[in-house]
């Protein structure tokens, strides 16, 4: 899975993602994929700005426990949903060099709700 903020949804009819060339030369789009993940280097006849993507989680809530009781689930409790806390993302691009150096442009925040853990427990 992508880290909470870098991952993108999937649906019919839309774009998550839209590459603009700001510049007055033609850019060439490489994709670079390895076992750990998917990236893109883009090549073009001058140096444009280069910058990085910075990740900021900070928790938003916590999650709740839920026991659901079952005889089916035989004795004892298990894990059947670990769940997990709720997160707030802010994703930045700081600018390292170019007319826009030292400059920091928000690229999207996000809030992860919480997920239920839930633990089965059978009958005694």
């Amino acid at each position: 899975y992508a880290p909470a903020g870098r991952d993108a949804a999937v649906a019919p009819n839309t774009a998550d993602l839209l590459i603009h060339n700001p510049y007055p030369w033609p850019v060439r789009v490489e994709r670079l994929a390895t076992d750990s993940g998917l990236g893109f280097r883009f090549l073009g006849a001058f140096d444009g700005p280069v910058a990085v993507v910075e990740t900021k989680a900070t928790p938003a809530e916590e999650q709740i426990e839920v026991t659901r009781i079952d005889p089916a689930f035989g004795p004892g409790r298990r894990v059947i949903n670990p769940g997990r806390p709720g997160v707030r993302v802010t994703v930045t691009r700081r600018f390292l060099r170019g007319p826009r150096q030292g400059e920091r442009e928000l690229i999207t925040q996000e809030t992860y709700p919480a997920t239920n853990r839930v633990i089965g427990q059978g009958s005694r």
